[in-house]
């Protein structure tokens, strides 16, 4: 089995009633089947709980355990509780409007630890520690969770309406790591109408991750409505975009056929004195929403914009920063390269323009599989033919372009850990040579010879690694070569077996 963000989203969306009722053991999701034990819960201004899914025997899959955050208590809610007013607090003073970062993370960080430590769950001894494979925020607590996710590598997060996100990246707290870890594991569901996130200092803007939107009631006078886990119509890892469609409702994501669905409900709809055509809400949903390709966002459509996001090449950093330097108001005027700047300060550096195309190659390779695979049901004869190749030579293409991908974050990481390596030894050297009191130039040099870049780095273990990731590159490009040659054969054999079966 496996944790879908369907099953996330179920427990996200009760986490504060199961965080401060401790008779609550078992959590149910009955869309799924699936049901889950809560292992641990954290009750106070920050409310979260950890549960894992029960096994066909009814037994915790410590494994796959699940951390999800709740969101701020309001004062609104009960103005006689300190947690509400602290809660309240941390939302605006300590993250939006403050450094970036609610204090939700220190105790974030906290449950996390604690949860690691479990070593029983009810009155049975586990026989495996406790791993947490996914976790989730809401609104306030977004950030902490894609921080302290990000520290520990966590393989999947699923965050909802993210409060903060563009003030926590602007004061500095997500390293360049950090982002890169996001906009690999990390996915959010928002609403474009950012009802409540808009009074977060940034609009709501949240500049990172896989965002899947839909629309909102625009405006402000139903944020219960938009800024709920809840309110998202999710089937398994992705919004049920045919539902939304005939609702009538645009969502991220959808197919060209769905956009004409929604569209044609919409102009339908409008009232007389303010009639518009399809071809009108067509506009607006391309307007709107930007371009997914498989789980990647087209980040051409955010530099078209003048808009920045995390992981763009210079020449999308370019295109948004001219944008920005022609709307910049006269009395604080910058130019292009101010802007440049800017982006590389706050975002990190740019990402190549190889591994972008590779990226996009991995994700429709990724979209062309998913599309294929809920398309055999209603195809047959010559439109299978070509769905079956279809198939099999998007597989090939993502296992070398993956080959590709790993084995340059393989080169980069071993970079990254040299240079800190070598920055460590430079510190140490500056830091023996400053404080020296008794021991003369030549002492102190004899002292620090054993630590060297070339006796702290293991050059052996370096080349060994670099040769094991090119040696999965060379595996997954045979077997990508091998998988095209099937891909022929296939298309030939499923050719002849259908005009055999035809001629009978």
């Amino acid at each position: 089995m496996g944790v879908t963000h369907q099953d996330i989203q179920r427990i996200q969306s009760d986490t504060k009633f199961y965080a401060t009722n401790p008779s609550e053991k078992i959590i149910e999701n009955k869309a799924t089947g699936q049901n889950f034990q809560i292992i641990d819960r954290m009750e106070g201004v920050t409310q979260a709980i950890a549960v894992a899914p029960l096994d066909a025997n009814g037994e915790p899959i410590v494994s796959q355990t699940i951390v999800t955050v709740a969101g701020t208590q309001p004062v609104h809610a009960n103005i006689l509780s300190s947690d509400h007013w602290v809660s309240t607090y941390n939302a605006f003073g300590g993250g939006a409007y403050g450094d970036g970062m609610t204090a939700q993370y220190e105790d974030i960080e906290a449950f996390y630890q604690r949860v690691q430590k479990i070593t029983e769950v009810g009155d049975k001894k586990l026989n495996q520690p406790v791993r947490i494979y996914a976790m989730s925020g809401f609104s306030q607590s977004t950030t902490p969770v894609v921080k302290v996710a990000a520290d520990h590598n966590v393989p999947l997060v699923v965050n909802f309406t993210d409060w903060g996100a563009q003030a926590a990246l602007d004061k500095g707290n997500f390293t360049s790591s950090d982002l890169a870890y996001i906009n690999r594991h990390v996915t959010t569901y928002d609403t474009n109408t950012k009802d409540t996130t808009i009074m977060d200092s940034n609009g709501g803007r949240i500049p990172y991750a896989n965002i899947i939107s839909r629309e909102g009631t625009q405006g402000l006078h139903s944020p219960a409505e938009d800024h709920n886990p809840a309110a998202f119509y999710i089937i398994g890892n992705k919004l049920d975009t045919d539902k939304y469609a005939k609702r009538g409702e645009f969502v991220s994501g959808m197919t060209p056929n769905q956009v004409r669905a929604a569209a044609k409900i919409k102009a339908e709809r409008t009232p007389i004195w303010d009639k518009h055509d399809e071809a009108y809400f067509i506009r607006e949903y391309y307007e709107k929403f930007p371009p997914k390709i498989g789980n990647m966002l087209d980040l051409d459509w955010y530099a078209k914009k003048g808009e920045f996001f995390v992981g763009m090449t210079e020449k999308q950093v370019r295109k948004a920063a001219k944008i920005k330097a022609e709307q910049s108001p006269f009395w604080d005027k910058h130019d292009e390269e101010y802007y440049v700047k800017e982006y590389k300060k706050i975002y990190g550096e740019f990402i190549s323009e190889a591994r972008y195309k590779r990226l996009l190659a991995i994700n429709r390779a990724i979209e062309t599989i998913s599309s294929a695979q809920s398309g055999f049901s209603s195809v047959s004869g010559s439109q299978l033919v070509y769905l079956r190749k279809d198939l099999v030579t998007a597989v090939a293409d993502l296992a070398e372009q993956q080959g590709a991908d790993f084995e340059e974050l393989i080169k980069q990481k071993l970079s990254e850990y040299k240079q800190n390596i070598e920055n460590m030894v430079t510190s140490l050297r500056l830091v023996a040579y400053g404080s020296r009191i008794y021991l003369s130039d030549d002492e102190l040099e004899s002292l620090l010879s054993q630590f060297t870049l070339e006796t702290c780095w293991d050059s052996g273990v370096e080349e060994a690694t670099l040769s094991e990731a090119a040696s999965y590159k060379q595996k997954l490009d045979i077997f990508g070569s091998n998988i095209r040659q099937a891909a022929d054969r296939l298309e030939e054999v499923d050719r002849q077996g259908s005009i055999q079966f035809s001629s009978k």
